[in-house]
């Protein structure tokens, strides 16, 4: 198995995501808040609650910023693409 982040318990965790413009984050148990770096949708607004997070209209090189507050689960965390031909 590969462990690409660590995260503590009952400390908000920031992550920074690139090329969100082809590839869909998805993040499973813990959803997170978008935070900054992308542009407002009907759909993605700031301080909304998700699990996947994709938006075609940002450059590659920008980050979008989302934060999640890991409270009792202390095992592995899977993250993936969320395109089917990415995710492996």
């Amino acid at each position: 198995m590969h462990y690409e982040h660590q995260y503590s318990l009952g400390k908000v965790v920031e992550r920074h995501l690139l090329n969100t413009s082809t590839h869909a984050y998805h993040q499973h148990v813990y959803p997170f808040q978008l935070i900054d770096g992308f542009e407002e949708s009907e759909y993605f607004r700031y301080g909304d609650f998700h699990d996947t997070y994709f938006d075609a209209s940002i450059p590659d090189d920008r980050y979008a910023i989302i934060r999640f507050y890991p409270d009792d689960f202390t095992g592995p965390m899977v993250v993936h693409c969320h395109v089917l031909m990415h995710e492996d």
